[in-house]
């Protein structure tokens, strides 16, 4: 996370609009191993230590907060918009989009309910964005424009893969069908000799 996500979430945790979830205390497992062999009334051992540290404690998305409000209302949030739409760098503006979507994916259980609607205004959020950028094509220089919509393509790409990872609601997800379901499908065939 770099200072701009930092300072974003110290901001709307001190406003109660984001919190931490919560850390795996985790340490890992620790193994030893101990090898014993004699050799001509020598007895020699060697010890072998492995510790192996678990420290996964961010979600899916690599964040670990939660949401504790409608993501319209962060702080900075229309400053974070602003910043994709401007970036030059394409691996700032990937990691931009992704902590853009983590903040409207990783939602408080609570603000879950309204996951829809939250959705819909990420979409509307997009479609205005594209909508502004085609309206204003004459300011832009051709690779400009290209790159503009690009990024308000990501950007719609970016919330539907994860819709589609996790489904809404009771729905499947439409790649769910793609990954595949067990089918069972019984044939019988009769061949009749003339």
């Amino acid at each position: 996370m770099c200072i701009r996500d930092r300072l974003f979430m110290i901001i709307n945790e001190k406003l109660n609009k984001i919190k931490k979830a919560k850390q795996n205390t985790s340490t890992g497992s620790v193994s030893t191993y101990k090898n014993v062999f004699q050799n001509r009334g020598v007895t020699y051992a060697s010890y072998s230590y492995n510790q192996e540290e678990n420290n996964n404690t961010a979600n899916q998305n690599g964040v670990d907060f939660k949401v504790m409000v409608d993501p319209c209302q962060l702080e900075g949030i229309n400053s974070l918009w602003d910043f994709i739409m401007n970036s030059q760098l394409d691996g700032v503006t990937e990691k931009a989009i992704e902590f853009l979507c983590g903040l409207y994916l990783d939602l408080d259980t609570e603000i879950e309910k309204h996951i829809s609607q939250i959705r819909m205004e990420y979409l509307d959020k997009c479609r205005s964005l594209l909508n502004q950028i085609l309206s204003q094509q004459s300011n832009y220089s051709e690779n400009q424009f290209a790159q503009k919509v690009v990024v308000c393509l990501n950007l719609i790409a970016s919330i539907l893969d994860e819709s589609e990872k996790l489904g809404i609601g009771s729905l499947k997800s439409h790649c769910s069908l793609v990954n595949g379901e067990l089918m069972a499908i019984n044939l019988n065939l009769s061949l009749i000799h003339i």
